[in-house]
């Protein structure tokens, strides 16, 4: 209900955001016509349907009038920039809070106004780590299985042609963006983790550190906080620019925790 409690404060928040959303989704979506424009250029030349010459002023073309599927995809490139796309969890979030009760949706949205984005950020965090590669493994899966069906339906039709007809071109994209997300996000663990063992990264706070105020006070007197890099004998906080900086400072946070294990000798109990 617009006119709720709970309606004008998700209409505040809107639009508070609304201006800087569209501004970055305006930009995704034409960087994404750019992409797809020049990537369609590259392929009708391997084709043969045009020269090598034609290439910029068919990209031109395509990037001023873009085809209905370029579009389609485009908008759906910026929603996932702007991490605005639909997920799982945010659908069944949404059917839930459609069956609540009044005073439950009341409160779901005073707390969660908008929820695709929080939850899409917590799924790049896990496309962007080893889990990454699990979710590469099943649409490996899916194709291989539709591969098989489309033979199972036509002998005639070897396994190559079959994966390219199960595996779609727009799927083949998912895959090389998560096996490409999952590969700089492992690397960016790696990386937060040896820095953190050097001391070049510091760890995300917990409570107890939040709680121990003489730690608190001896921070403030070398600049460190938490989930921040040392550059130059600065730290600068990075914990807050998802996903990478986020990556990096989980990683520092890993290697804290090994060594609090280390300390409290569990492995040697083990």
């Amino acid at each position: 209900d617009p006119d709720s409690i709970a309606g004008k404060y998700t209409s505040f928040i809107f639009r508070s955001m609304a201006a800087e959303d569209r501004v970055f989704k305006g930009i995704a979506y034409n960087r994404a016509i750019e992409n797809q424009a020049q990537a369609i250029a590259k392929t009708e030349v391997r084709q043969g349907l045009i020269k090598k010459d034609e290439i910029a002023n068919r990209q031109k073309v395509l990037t001023q009038a873009p085809t209905e599927e370029m579009q389609a995809q485009a908008i759906h490139d910026a929603d996932v920039l702007t991490f605005n796309n639909a997920n799982p969890l945010a659908t069944s979030f949404s059917n839930w809070q459609a069956q609540a009760s009044k005073p439950a949706q009341v409160v779901s949205t005073l707390m969660v106004p908008f929820v695709r984005t929080p939850t899409n950020i917590v799924a790049r965090m896990f496309e962007a780590s080893p889990f990454g590669y699990a979710k590469n493994v099943g649409q490996v899966a899916k194709a291989v299985s539709g591969a098989r069906s489309i033979q199972k339906a036509s002998p005639e039709t070897s396994f190559k042609e079959a994966v390219s007809k199960a595996f779609t071109v727009a799927e083949q994209r998912s895959f090389s963006q998560t096996f490409g997300r999952a590969t700089i996000g492992t690397a960016l663990l790696a990386l937060g983790y040896a820095l953190g063992k050097k001391g070049l990264a510091s760890a995300i706070r917990n409570y107890d550190e939040m709680d121990d105020l003489s730690k608190i006070e001896a921070d403030k007197v070398t600049g460190r906080t938490g989930g921040a890099v040392k550059i130059g004998g600065h730290w600068f906080q990075i914990a807050n620019l998802p996903p990478g900086g986020a990556l990096i400072a989980l990683g520092a946070t890993f290697a804290r925790e090994s060594e609090d294990t280390k300390k409290a000798g569990i492995w040697d109990r083990a």
